[in-house]
């Protein structure tokens, strides 16, 4: 039998470990996500599902509905890999572009102009545009916040019919290159999630050849319809990991996954980071050497990707359709399979002879 002291001490360390899981399983969601089904479950898995995580079943998962909340520019290719990977698990998809980038420089509305190739999802399609015009001296970071929120205050207002949120519903908001995981959106459908629920993504850079090294990537975010109290867009993002529950290995986030050099100059020129709009970054043969070599789109140091080798995480369209997006899947080509690019990119950044910014980004 254990001498008192060493007795009480063995019960305050028990108690200690104890509160100390339980506080830790407050903010992560196992990684087993990956092991459930694609497709909507049925209640009974359902529930097994949430159990498996420690969630609590939501009581009518068949009436919840799911909103995929995201703004768009140039990224078509990204939308059809989008709307075709989640259409059996995403009611709405609810889309905001505008005719002028955040740093207010016209441009097309690609969806807008583009719809027919999308015809297969005009049912679910909810399609927003936002007009920039009278905005003055709004800052790019501001128009970015208003274009989220838009998201939510400029849409959901307007719904009706079959449209119309109810209490309870799932509510998606990312980036167009951040894509939710199917069987993701299936354990949130299916659960009583936190109303701040972050989604980490698996981080790839060019394409799903290459990924990011470092910190994880913590969007998408995910939360339910309250009427007036939902959570606002850009206050849902902005609280990402800090007060979210997080679900772990839950999404795909290809950033730059682009299919034309001229879609990179126009990302950097309409990008709120402004300083990397410089004539070297946008420099085609420099891009398609930083695109096949897989160096930092700015030549920031820190900023360093991995190369993956027959990479098998990739969303179920692109799986089932990979030559119809070959940049996706690797930027080995002499022209890194840009379409708008021939013959081979620059050997080194040496070859550059324009100017060069005084302080290069970090």
């Amino acid at each position: 039998m254990l001498p008192r002291r060493r007795l009480f001490s063995f019960v305050v360390t028990a108690l200690v470990i104890c509160v100390f899981c339980a506080t830790y399983d407050r903010h992560a969601v196992s990684t087993s996500l990956r092991t459930t089904t694609e497709q909507a479950a049925p209640d009974d898995e359902a529930s097994r599902i949430c159990k498996r995580h420690r969630f609590q079943p939501f009581l009518n998962p068949g009436a919840r509905k799911v909103y995929d909340l995201f703004m768009i520019d140039t990224e078509l290719d990204l939308l059809e890999i989008r709307l075709n990977t989640l259409d059996s698990v995403v009611d709405y998809f609810v889309i905001i572009e505008s005719a002028q980038s955040f740093t207010k420089v016209a441009k097309p509305l690609y969806v807008s102009e583009n719809l027919g190739r999308f015809d297969k999802f005009k049912d679910k399609i909810i399609l927003h545009v936002i007009d920039f015009t009278n905005f003055g001296n709004t800052s790019e970071w501001e128009l970015e916040s208003y274009s989220r929120n838009a998201l939510y205050t400029e849409v959901f207002p307007t719904l009706k019919d079959s449209q119309r949120p109810t209490h309870g519903d799932v509510i998606l908001l990312s980036d167009i290159d951040e894509i939710p995981k199917p069987e993701t959106i299936t354990f949130l459908k299916a659960c009583q999630f936190p109303e701040r629920t972050t989604i980490e993504s698996n981080f790839y850079y060019y394409s799903f050849q290459w990924k990011h090294d470092g910190k994880r990537w913590l969007h998408p975010q995910a939360t339910f319809f309250q009427g007036d109290r939902t959570i606002l867009p850009q206050d849902l993002r902005g609280s990402a990991g800090a007060q979210s529950r997080v679900i772990y290995d839950g999404a795909w986030h290809c950033s730059s996954c682009f299919s034309t050099v001229a879609e990179v100059q126009k990302k950097l020129e309409s990008f709120s980071h402004q300083e990397f709009n410089q004539p070297v970054f946008k420099d085609p043969a420099q891009i398609v050497r930083r695109f096949r070599n897989g160096v930092d789109i700015a030549e920031r140091p820190l900023e360093k990707y991995s190369r993956i080798e027959n990479n098998r995480d990739l969303p179920s369209y692109l799986k089932d359709n990979p030559g119809k997006f070959p940049w996706f899947i690797s930027r080995d080509a002499p022209n890194a399979n840009f379409l708008d690019f021939e013959g081979e990119g620059a050997k080194s950044l040496e070859e550059w002879v324009g100017p060069t910014p005084v302080v290069w980004p970090q």
